[in-house]
């Protein structure tokens, strides 16, 4: 049981530092007390799934990547598999296909926003940068004041250290590959 939990403290403080989160920060947006997170990544508590979930939600991660051991080996990730972070609405549903790891200071996210949907994503750590690529539909990025017109077949890269939404005001279903790119701070 101490493997487990060593194992799940390693993963709980690495992503929480890949956000770039205090462990104030991460209990106000997970509602972990900090106490409780503290111990966590001391490795001196066996958390409950439902908290493993709290946290793993407010980071946009795989529950599965905070209990398993990063493989070096061909991984063969299929949707129905993951669960999505998805608003009470349901118009957008966010997987991530490959999270944050030791050897891996990047996340690919595929992305689905429905007709009318959007996304808004607080700033990231200053230096963090994202790449997009639009595989159906239409998706409008906004950075500050700009607005950016994503169509299919097209990608963008932007620094994503300043609050971004992502809109969709089309007709159909917009499909999207997402890569975040944490630099050398993993």
């Amino acid at each position: 049981m101490k493997e487990i939990s060593g194992l799940i403290a390693k993963k709980v403080k690495m992503a929480r530092e890949s956000h770039g989160y205090t462990l104030e920060q991460m209990a106000d947006i997970t509602g972990v007390s900090k106490s409780m997170l503290f111990q966590i990544e001391k490795g001196d508590s066996n958390p409950s799934i439902h908290t493993l979930y709290k946290i793993s939600n407010a980071l946009r991660i795989s529950l599965s990547s905070l209990l398993s051991e990063e493989s070096t080996q061909t991984q063969v990730i299929k949707k129905e598999d993951l669960t999505p972070v998805s608003n009470t609405e349901d118009t957008y549903r966010i997987f991530n296909l490959f999270p944050v790891g030791e050897n891996r200071p990047f996340e690919i996210f595929f992305g689905e926003v429905e007709a009318g949907g959007s996304l808004v994503s607080e700033a990231h750590q200053k230096g963090t940068q994202e790449y997009l690529c639009v595989f159906q539909g239409e998706l409008v990025i906004a950075l500050g004041t700009e607005e950016y017109l994503l169509t299919k077949g097209s990608a963008m890269g932007f620094q994503a250290d300043v609050v971004h939404s992502y809109y969709n005001r089309g007709t159909e279903r917009v499909l999207f590959s997402n890569t975040i790119y944490y630099g050398n701070r993993i």
